[in-house]
């Protein structure tokens, strides 16, 4: 009887060890921060689970999540497409498969909204360090594709020569505290100021037909353009969109202007990498 003592005492205390990370996981899991940020299965104020929770309960609207690749999206039925926390790296190599699913959509008429993801401008040193990093990634990436022929099908699109819209950053000596508005946000009936946390900004062409809504400084940070039957807005910060946001900051009516007009809004989450997945990992995610 005594031999079984330190027995059932190690028994014990690994049941207790996996009961409390069980009970880790669950919480996490709730509160969503085991995801990217500006998911909007994030409930902390990294993600955007209140913007997705809230249009869920307007009556007539139907929100739904994108697990699929970009490439499944289907053109129809036309719909507002939220795609936010984007990096700048997407502005200049976005896949064609992608580009492609996109422009069908909103050239079918869905609203397709993409937000690039908050950040400060880089001095000249976080510069290269930031270079030298992308340079050890992608020696990394060529080291694991070995196979010339699968790196040759990928092809890329550049948004800004598409789009005619160019992002850029700069240093702002004074940062203020937000955006402004145009004229054309005022006639909207749309804040005269807004909270901005990006050092990004978009440099338009002339003839492209974007419209600016907010500039902060002299810069555009907010557009919109009609494309197709559709129509793409473009914000150089997220932050907008998040939970901390819309607990600190919260504008609907500018909120009701970026989703637009249809009843139907698709957060992707693809595009952040949570993808649907058989297999016991997935189910964790998903539960």
């Amino acid at each position: 009887m005594k031999r079984q003592g330190p027995f059932l005492l190690l028994l014990g205390l690994l049941a207790a060890l996996v009961g409390g990370l069980a009970l880790l996981f669950q919480r996490r899991v709730a509160q969503g921060d085991l995801f990217p940020a500006y998911s909007s299965l994030r409930a902390d104020p990294l993600g955007m689970r209140a913007l997705h929770d809230s249009l869920a309960q307007v009556p007539g609207v139907q929100v739904e999540r994108q697990f699929k690749p970009i490439t499944e999206l289907a053109p129809l039925p036309a719909r507002t497409l939220v795609l936010a926390g984007i990096g700048p790296k997407l502005w200049t190599k976005t896949r064609r498969e992608d580009f492609d699913a996109l422009d069908a959509a909103v050239r079918s008429g869905s609203r397709l909204v993409l937000a690039m993801r908050a950040t400060a401008a880089q001095t000249e040193k976080e510069k290269e360090e930031e270079r030298k990093r992308e340079e050890a990634r992608e020696k990394m990436r060529r080291e694991v594709e070995n196979d010339e022929t699968v790196r040759k099908k990928i092809v890329y699109v550049d948004l800004r020569r598409r789009w005619g819209a160019e992002l850029k950053e700069r240093i702002l000596v004074d940062r203020g505290d937000g955006a402004v508005q145009t004229d054309l946000a005022q006639a909207a009936g749309l804040p005269a100021t807004i909270a901005w946390k990006s050092d990004v900004y978009f440099e338009l062409e002339p003839d492209a037909g974007w419209r600016v809504l907010y500039r902060r400084g002299a810069q555009p940070v907010l557009v919109e353009r009609q494309y197709g039957r559709g129509s793409i807005v473009l914000m150089a910060d997220s932050y907008l969109l998040s939970n901390e946001a819309l607990q600190n900051d919260r504008q609907p009516a500018l909120l009701a202007w970026i989703v637009g007009p249809h009843a139907r809004v698709m957060f992707d989450e693809a595009h952040l990498g949570v993808v649907a997945q058989p297999g016991v990992a997935a189910l964790a995610r998903r539960y």
